[in-house]
């Protein structure tokens, strides 16, 4: 079925990472208005200290830890450049508390390859979204919603509209599909509207 799939899409697993984020880096780069679509929070928004204090918890080893921080370090450059050029809208899931509880959302680590599920307990996710609110207030081609619609807790999409859609399973093992094809790009953009 992947092979098929192949014309239409270009897929990146963990031996294509190094190909996947140049070409995230790139294209972050670009102008454009863009959605973002998830159940987890954005890696860019996220607080340094509570990020080190996560990590610790989750017992990151020292040489994961340090590729972790230089890796959304750079994500978090590449977003400040996409916003100086473009508009970005980040759509986040609505947790209930009751879902929250069965259903931990995790730290937003697809674009990093990084298979291990580190979760967030209430406490720092409360935080982490209090700073991507705070977030959208200091950057004005910055938007920041939440969305009671959004069901897929292993899904992603990122639209760079009319141009691509990144469809990203972020679970292990995580796959990147980036969308070029027209109609199928389209019809992704389509039903992106409905979460927004």
């Amino acid at each position: 079925m992947i092979n098929a799939a192949l014309p239409l899409m270009t897929i990146y697993r963990t031996p294509q990472k190094a190909d996947f984020q140049k070409m995230w880096s790139t294209e972050m780069n670009r102008s454009g208005t863009y959605l973002r679509i998830s159940y987890s929070l954005p890696i860019y928004t996220i607080p340094e200290e509570l990020l080190n204090t996560m990590l610790v918890r989750h017992k990151v080893n020292d040489s994961d830890r340090k590729m972790l921080l230089t890796k959304i370090h750079e994500q978090k450059k590449n977003i400040q450049n996409l916003l100086k050029n473009g508009k970005l809208q980040d759509v986040v899931c609505n947790i209930p508390d009751d879902e929250f509880d069965s259903h931990p959302p995790f730290l937003s680590l697809n674009n990093i390859f990084y298979e291990r599920n580190l979760d967030y307990t209430k406490e720092e996710y409360r935080k982490h979204l209090e700073a991507s609110i705070e977030f959208s207030r200091q950057h004005e081609n910055y938007s920041f919603k939440l969305s009671d619609n959004y069901d897929f807790r292993n899904i992603e999409l990122l639209i760079h509209r009319k141009k691509w859609v990144i469809l990203s399973k972020n679970h292990s093992p995580i796959i990147h599909f980036v969308i070029r094809h027209p109609l199928l790009q389209n019809a992704l953009e389509k039903l992106a509207q409905y979460y927004v």
